[in-house]
């Protein structure tokens, strides 16, 4: 972890603190694949520290291979996700890295998913804008579906681009087949219910 000196100065004073040596950090090394194991060329990795303090996210672009090397990595636990254009999220993978020992190589796979969007009506059959829509795998914590991390929902979400047009619409983005749960909420209101996500091309949840 990083280190922290704690140095006072005074009025017009000059402290020499000597010499400095930073950690170098530790590099990771895999590949991001598709369903046929073919590389991702571009495909983004994110690496997060998780329980940390004094380390900051890191994040590499895939080769024309799907090779990528995540640099300056400090010891402990990092949880690894995988992202690309036109393929679903992929799950994360928690990775610990100790020092003097060099971590195996990993391989990260995206599928391509289904492309998702919402239609929200009111009681009445007609659309209902502004509606914000949330989609999570059953038994996990909720996700905007925006094929991307936290700061792409965020930045969604005071934008006011992640609840429904004029039309009742708001597009999800892609995710893989499996149990979810949708949930709609305006205001103090919300509703939610269990869908299941089946085959690939794309979908519509109403």
């Amino acid at each position: 972890l990083p280190e922290e000196l704690l140095v006072r100065l005074g009025e017009n004073e000059t402290v020499d603190l000597g010499t400095i040596a930073l950690d170098p950090g530790r590099s990771l090394r895999g590949r991001v694949v598709d369903g046929d194991g073919e590389g991702i060329d571009g495909a983004e990795v994110l690496a997060i520290p998780m329980g940390a303090e004094g380390l900051t996210p890191r994040r590499a672009v895939a080769g024309a291979e799907g090779e990528f090397e995540l640099r300056g990595l400090g010891a402990g636990p990092w949880r690894v996700r995988p992202s690309a254009d036109g393929f679903a999220a992929g799950a994360s993978r928690e990775v610990v890295l100790e020092d003097g020992r060099e971590p195996a190589e990993l391989v990260l796979s995206l599928v391509k998913g289904l492309e998702v969007e919402v239609l929200v009506l009111d009681g009445a059959g007609a659309p209902r804008a502004g509606v914000a829509c949330f989609l999570q795998r059953a038994g996990e914590g909720p996700s905007s579906g925006v094929s991307g991390e936290s700061s792409t929902f965020l930045s969604r979400f005071f934008s006011g681009s992640n609840t429904t047009d004029a039309e009742g619409l708001l597009p999800l983005g892609r995710f893989e087949p499996g149990t979810y749960q949708l949930r709609a909420t305006q205001g103090f209101s919300s509703a939610e219910r269990q869908v299941e996500l089946v085959g690939a091309g794309s979908a519509r949840l109403e």
